[in-house]
């Protein structure tokens, strides 16, 4: 397996379990920035960003910890087969963010993930396991970056790929932080991301079945699925 293969797949794994656990990839109020930078959250409205009152805010997840301000936001769509309803409520509170994701199926089965981050570290989990994952924010920037110089220098008509850049317009509210929101669970066991994705690149012998048991990690189906598929597992 090669390089470019590897690097393809350590992004896909990466986008699946931070993406879909803390921004929910649904087709409703989405916009596509552009994949060589990464654009500022911004406001629809002229007000004063001090004072927002359900105001449209527009950003990625890391466009949202970057804007400094204490807010909460809501989105609620569904994902692109239209069987999945996701609810997303996120609060910020400088560079303080929890995120909320709650997924219902056509079948009215439902799962709860959760994303801390102090500014430093991303802490997900969910409601289906005692075990969750957890990266530095800094580290995880640095592997999306490098791995989409190699994307760019190849077509690819890949949806996951397309929707690593994308912005969401959330409906926001000022608020006044709840800190204990911000706290870390101590009843889950947290899984640095950044040590396991550093073994798989020094083991590139090994890299399919340490891929595919990592997918297998993932709590979102249709994410695990679509993880699995794309490393050929």
């Amino acid at each position: 397996m090669n390089k470019q293969k590897v690097s393809l797949g350590i992004l896909l794994l990466l986008t699946s379990l931070v993406l879909t656990a803390c921004l929910p990839l649904i087709n409703t109020q989405k916009q596509q920035s552009d994949t060589s930078e990464s654009k500022p959250a911004t406001g629809t409205s002229g007000q004063n960003n001090d004072q927002i009152n359900n105001q449209q805010v527009s950003g990625s997840l890391l466009d949202m910890m970057k804007l400094n301000k204490k807010l909460t936001c809501n989105y609620t769509g569904k994902d692109d087969n239209g069987k999945t309803t996701f609810t997303t409520e996120m609060f910020v509170s400088g560079n303080k963010v929890r995120n909320n994701v709650r997924m219902t199926d056509n079948l009215d089965k439902t799962l709860e993930s959760y994303m801390v981050s102090d500014g430093e570290w991303f802490y997900i989990w969910s409601n289906a396991s005692d075990q969750g994952t957890k990266m530095k924010i800094s580290e995880m920037e640095n592997i999306m970056q490098e791995t989409t110089k190699d994307i760019n220098n190849q077509p690819t008509n890949n949806v996951d790929l397309n929707k690593v850049s994308e912005k969401f317009d959330f409906s926001c509210n000022t608020w006044n932080p709840d800190m204990s929101m911000f706290e870390v669970p101590s009843d889950i066991t947290f899984i640095d991301l950044q040590e396991t994705l550093d073994k798989l690149k020094d083991q590139l012998g090994g890299f399919k079945e340490a891929g595919c048991n990592a997918c297998n990690m993932i709590q979102d189906a249709n994410a695990k699925v679509e993880c699995l598929k794309n490393l050929g597992c």
